[in-house]
């Protein structure tokens, strides 16, 4: 006998964390919108939260440290509607309990409790099963109390975007790159994922630099964001990640050539250039000594 599983069984979470503050905020504030995936494989998820009345006025948000390497839509608020809108995939799927999906900061407040202040309207994800099966997400809210916080989970705590009002001379965290290739994202291509977090200012940007020498150029340099297509799609490249925080401080991560090339491929260029000096060297010296033999017969 065939037992068919209802795809309903298949289950998700889409909390905050923490789920709840004191309502009296004398510096900016925030939750992080965590993915649970209940011992599931899940390559993507979207959704639509809803920010209280009482909230929804300078609010910022940050994909710092995400699970999600592929957006096809970052998180975007949008005051009129008050709703925070999100797509992404996660290419090889994630599983685990506390993946960071993206974090909501709000301005200081000084007011009383906001029992529903964010809501998880709504929540799809999909397994990683090659067919894109529906996973059921459950839902919950974050709100403001004036009896006190939740306790954070530990784990999630060194992870969440942190107040930068203090000095920050400390880099992002260490973090490793992975090259791959997926059906779903740039046909296909090659391309590189790359996340860190940085707890103090938060994640500025990031930049990236492909070499096959494997030495840096100063004007080499590109401005990207993760997922990133890589242009040496034969992998004989060294990459180079750099992850900057807000502070201007910096971390340097490279990446080896998957498919290395010999040390005279690598260098090919740099010989062809001072053979070609060479030869020209070589040139000047024998027309010289030539134009001195004639002027001395």
């Amino acid at each position: 006998m065939v037992w068919f599983i209802p795809t309903s069984l298949f289950a998700a979470s889409v909390s905050f964390e923490p789920p709840s503050l004191v309502a009296n905020q004398a510096k900016p504030f925030s939750t992080t919108v965590i993915l649970n995936t209940e011992g599931q494989n899940l390559n993507a998820i979207d959704g639509t939260i809803l920010i209280s009345e009482q909230l929804a006025s300078g609010i910022t948000l940050s994909d710092s440290g995400s699970v999600v390497t592929y957006w096809v839509q970052r998180p975007e608020w949008n005051a009129e509607k008050r709703a925070i809108t999100f797509s992404g995939t996660i290419p090889g799927g994630y599983t685990g309990q506390a993946g960071i999906l993206f974090t909501i900061i709000f301005p200081p407040r000084l007011g009383g409790s906001v029992e529903n202040a964010a809501v998880v309207a709504s929540a799809n994800s999909y397994l990683n099963d090659g067919l894109g099966t529906p996973a059921r997400v459950s839902v919950s809210s974050f709100s403001l109390e004036t009896n006190g916080a939740a306790p954070v989970d530990q784990e999630i705590k060194d992870q969440l975007f942190l107040d930068d009002s203090r000095p920050d001379n400390i880099p992002p965290e260490v973090f490793s790159p992975q090259v791959a290739r997926d059906d779903n994202v740039f046909d296909g291509k090659w391309f590189i994922n790359f996340a860190t977090t940085d707890k103090q200012s938060g994640i500025s940007h990031y930049e990236i630099q492909e070499t096959r020498s494997g030495r840096l150029n100063a004007s080499g340099w590109k401005q990207v964001e993760s997922p990133y297509l890589l242009q040496d799609q034969d992998l004989h490249s060294f990459i180079y990640v750099v992850a900057v925080d807000r502070q201007g401080n910096e971390r340097m991560i490279k990446v080896f050539p998957r498919n290395p090339l010999t040390w005279w491929q690598r260098y090919s260029r740099d010989l062809l250039i001072g053979l070609g000096l060479l030869v020209v060297v070589t040139t000047a010296v024998i027309v010289s000594r030539s134009r001195n033999n004639q002027k001395e017969v």
